[in-house]
């Protein structure tokens, strides 16, 4: 689909993440942190559909918290990686959407920020 930035109250979207590595990372984790007036969709709950993006790496581990998505990985990954959630919006108005930071927890040289602020809005 298309990069999007206002967004139906109640409307549910993919949002998908894209990162290249240029050397082999292991055991990192990626924080997406929720903009206001959104919530993330618990996948297990949601079944059912299935996600648009195609070719998505399943991360070790997620962790969907309040306002953030935590996606760990444990295995070796090289080269493009693309991962995807969904999120709902819950609250009108206009809202930040800050970066997306991908850490290796090993290796504190390792990181990057992903994306850029921006502002999303939700309306009725």
């Amino acid at each position: 689909g298309k990069e999007a930035t206002s967004f139906r109250r109640g409307g549910i979207y993919e949002v998908l993440l894209e990162l290249d590595l240029a050397k082999t990372s292991e055991n990192f984790i990626i924080t997406e942190v929720l903009p206001g007036g959104f919530e993330a969709e618990n996948p297990r709950l949601t079944l059912s559909r299935k996600m648009l993006s195609e070719n998505l790496a399943q991360p070790g581990k997620v962790e969907l918290r309040d306002d953030r998505i935590l996606l760990f990985t444990n295995n070796p990954c090289l080269g493009n990686l693309r991962y995807a959630y969904r999120m709902r919006a819950v609250f009108p108005g206009t809202y930040r959407k800050l970066p997306t930071v991908f850490e290796a927890m090993y290796d504190p040289a390792n990181r990057a920020r992903l994306g850029k602020d921006e502002s999303l809005s939700n309306h009725p």
